[in-house]
């Protein structure tokens, strides 16, 4: 494929036009939810902020949030060239008056730098994307004790023909209703339902715009009601991306019972394995993610020039 994007360091704002085209540029690496299609539109496209360029065969990535300036700044995503593709950004951003840097470097970048001394490498914790196995919370005898404890407390208040994970056509009008009206009723019900100031952003245009992206909604019903929603994007036959979670909070414990119902569903799909997304810093989020029994990460980092570094 041909250069599609522009010239560093100019660059091309991404829009839902692009998606076939940045997915075709993208397929050669490993799958992150940071560089993927959907999160960056949801996140960084919602405010037409998602912006990139090409460099060496690499793609160059202009990431800005209002009030997020650790997060902003130039992102890298490519194997070709890397130690001459930094150092250009960095030339670029000194003439500009910046400071030297690059934020959200996934590590399979980081491993094709030849000359690692001429770069400072900061591990990006709160951005490191959680990867689990679903085989590790699809049964109640999987959980951990308290878990096991306090599931099986819940469980017993209802028939199991009772509780049902159903697919959602998230592309129906109606369901696209019905998805923001749960929203609305249990934004206040849980720290989950509203952990980060863009979430609920990206959330509500995720499914505007659910036909132009490759994702898919199922719910957790309780007596024919809803009480939760999971949004995901599917890699290939076996992993999945995490995408958004709600949960109505009507029940104690609901968290645990739609990750033990959610994960089954999925199992019975053909999926083994979910990225469940970084942890972004929360307390809560991190928590909940590590006693999912992470099997590996996928770890970003920042990275910045060596002090008295010299090109040569």
């Amino acid at each position: 494929m041909g250069q599609v994007f522009a010239d560093f360091p100019k660059f091309t704002t991404l829009t839902l036009e692009d998606r076939n085209t940045y997915n075709d540029l993208v397929s050669r690496f490993p799958v992150t939810i940071q560089y993927s299609f959907h999160p960056l539109m949801s996140w960084w496209g919602v405010i037409d902020k998602c912006m990139l360029s090409e460099l060496n065969g690499n793609l160059v990535f202009s990431f800005w949030l209002p009030g997020m300036d650790d997060a902003s700044g130039f992102g890298l995503l490519g194997t070709s060239k890397v130690d001459e593709t930094i150092c250009e950004i960095f030339d670029h951003q000194k003439k500009q008056g910046g400071e030297p840097r690059l934020v959200h470097v996934p590590d399979f970048v980081i491993e094709n730098i030849k000359y690692t001394d001429m770069f400072i490498f900061d591990g990006e914790r709160n951005f490191d994307e959680y990867i689990v196995s679903l085989n590790n919370f699809s049964e109640v005898s999987k959980l951990s004790p308290p878990r096991r404890s306090a599931l099986r407390r819940l469980l017993a208040l209802f028939d199991e023909s009772q509780i049902e994970v159903k697919p959602i056509e998230i592309n129906a009008p109606y369901n696209k209703s019905l998805l923001i009206d749960a929203i609305k009723a249990w934004e206040a019900a849980g720290r989950l339902n509203d952990y980060a100031k863009y979430e609920k952003q990206g959330l509500l245009y995720t499914i505007k715009n659910s036909g132009r992206f490759e994702v898919e909604c199922i719910g957790l019903y309780i007596r024919g009601r809803l009480q939760s929603f999971f949004i995901f994007e599917p890699n290939d036959d076996t992993r999945i991306n995490l995408g958004y979670l709600r949960l109505s909070y009507e029940y104690p414990h609901l968290i645990d019972l739609a990750i033990l119902k959610y994960a089954a569903w999925l199992q019975g799909q053909g999926f083994t394995t979910v990225n469940i997304d970084a942890d972004f810093g929360i307390d809560l989020l991190r928590s909940l993610k590590l006693s999912l029994g992470t099997t590996t990460f996928r770890r970003f980092y920042t990275v910045r020039p060596t002090k008295g570094l010299r090109h040569h």
